[in-house]
């Protein structure tokens, strides 16, 4: 898949009944023509295709996101309605237009009044359009969509697209993400929303917006289904994404018997590849805290240290699962590690090698 591909492109969302759906704008169509699921790929080929949206459902469903930039808050709609445009301090000056003054000043006249229509969300949406980080607008948003979706619950999916639009053009809004799983848990479209984080991470594989919305679906609605196969991709394209490991840590403890051999395996040869790599050593060590055996890992450290002496995760680990007969080779690995190898911890190290019984965190 092309890397010049960024999730702005994307802009509405498709739902459909199968696990797929598809995010698309004009200069997008055809992209996904050659990506496949991950339950029919192997480890192989899924090491060269990233885990996104099948063009199974080719046009995007119109929703109010289409035009939200062009809804104009009308005078006449609001005639009588009493409120005050926004007043500002004198003594910090902001040059704001006077639309934005006149919305906003609508927006807390509402919110105050607690109507709750359909002018009102269309209000939020021309809001949200001119600042799209404000906490007060999305909260009204967020009430007066709960109100209205009581007798429209198609309203959920519409809110789907409304903050695909947003997200589109500011893939780290914390407000869109929030209210994005709002919608999406109130209106049970939960099955679409591994596709939406895997859109979103296509233009930042380490987008943390991304990565917590995903994390709350596995976490906390169970959605594990693929998501082994899509972390492993996501490691191997980047072995240093965090996010990713941190993905597939969780993962591995909700799906039975996924902390395996199998599992330490694919570490090690992560390793081989980048024995530097401080998330890989972190992710093998935890896994020794949970139970799995270790030893083939501390084997690899050794070895690793006999190539390269300064290699300091592999070192710090052997370290932190040394048992209380290896104190002499504790003393070692820290008094290597103090003597320039570890600059930053230099006194840490110094401090340990002289209390080799000493614990650490870790």
């Amino acid at each position: 898949m092309p890397k010049t591909l960024r999730f702005r492109d994307f802009i509405c969302i498709h739902l459909v009944t199968t696990r797929w759906c598809v995010f698309s704008s004009p200069s997008t169509s055809g992209l996904f023509n050659s990506v496949q699921p991950f339950t029919t790929m192997g480890t192989e080929q899924a090491s060269q295709e990233a885990p996104n949206a099948t063009p199974e459902a080719a046009n995007p469903t119109a929703t109010d996101a289409d035009n939200a930039e062009s809804i104009d808050v009308n005078l006449d709609e609001w005639k009588g309605f009493e409120y005050s445009p926004v007043e500002f301090s004198p003594v910090l000056t902001i040059n704001l237009s006077d639309e934005f003054r006149h919305v906003f000043g609508l927006l807390y006249a509402v919110k105050k009044s607690k109507e709750r229509s359909k002018r009102a969300l269309d209000l939020t949406s021309r809001a949200i359009i001119l600042q799209n980080s404000s906490p007060t607008a999305w909260m009204l948003r967020r009430e007066v969509v709960a109100t209205l979706a009581e007798n429209n619950p198609a309203l959920w999916a519409i809110e789907l697209g409304f903050t695909a639009k947003i997200i589109s053009k500011n893939e780290k809004n914390y407000q869109a993400w929030e209210h994005r799983r709002f919608a999406a848990e109130s209106g049970n479209l939960l099955q679409t929303e591994i596709q939406f984080t895997d859109v979103a991470l296509n233009g930042d594989e380490k987008n943390y917006h991304a990565w917590c919305h995903r994390h709350w679906l596995v976490r906390d609605h169970g959605l594990t289904e693929g998501e082994l196969d899509a972390t492993e991709w996501f490691i191997r394209t980047d072995l240093r994404n965090n996010s990713a490991w941190n993905h597939r840590w969780l993962v591995t403890g909700l799906v039975e018997g996924a902390r395996n051999d199998d599992e330490m395996t694919f570490a090690l040869e992560i390793v081989e590849k980048a024995p530097r790599n401080e998330a890989v050593w972190n992710y093998i060590h935890a896994m020794g805290k949970s139970g799995l055996s270790i030893a083939a890992a501390k084997a690899k450290a050794v070895e690793c240290l006999e190539v390269d002496a300064g290699c300091i995760p592999a070192r710090r680990f052997l370290v932190l699962n040394a048992s209380s007969s290896e104190a002499s080779e504790v003393r070692k690995h820290c008094q290597i590690l103090a003597s320039g190898v570890d600059p930053i911890r230099k006194k840490y190290w110094e401090m340990k090698a002289a209390d080799p019984g000493r614990p650490i965190k870790g």
